[in-house]
């Protein structure tokens, strides 16, 4: 048996030692994984159908801007702590792969157009094809040369 690190400490300290802070986090109710996917535990674990989104800022100025989203969109989830999006229905492009409605909320909540959003661990592209839709300058970076094609050809189409 591994005992369980909770990965929200870890990525504040590492977020603070950089100069950067946890200004906020939502919740990601998606689809029992194994309703889409191989990959599930046969361990008394929980297997978690959620994940925490983190937002980290910079110090100085925060810009709120609700004009960014319809009343209604505001209302349903932009101030709401607790997103339900369900998965994506297929698993053959990458095994982490997330649907674009997430990538969709964060971008238009957090960003103006012109803005510049990166993505660290690109994998097949999601977040940077979403960004280009939306206007946004955009920076995936991945270290897997498959998945750097992947997400080339899917901003190319």
């Amino acid at each position: 048996m591994t005992k369980v690190q909770l990965v929200g400490s870890f990525l504040q300290q590492w977020a603070e030692e950089v100069g950067m802070y946890l200004y906020d986090r939502r919740i990601w109710v998606k689809d029992p994984c194994w309703e889409n996917s191989k990959w599930h535990s046969s361990s008394y674990r929980a297997v978690d159908e959620f994940e925490y989104i983190y937002i980290f800022w910079k110090p100085g100025i925060t810009k709120v801007k609700r004009s960014r989203l319809s009343c209604e969109e505001w209302a349903a989830w932009g101030s709401r702590g607790v997103w339900n999006i369900p998965s994506i229905r297929r698993n053959d492009r990458h095994e982490a792969e997330f649907p674009e409605a997430l990538a969709d909320r964060v971008i238009r909540l957090l960003s103006d157009s012109d803005d510049l959003v990166i993505d660290p661990f690109c994998g097949s592209g999601t977040t940077c094809v979403v960004a280009k839709r939306l206007g946004r300058f955009w920076c995936g970076i991945e270290l897997s040369e498959h998945y750097c094609k992947l997400a080339r050809r899917r901003l190319n189409e």
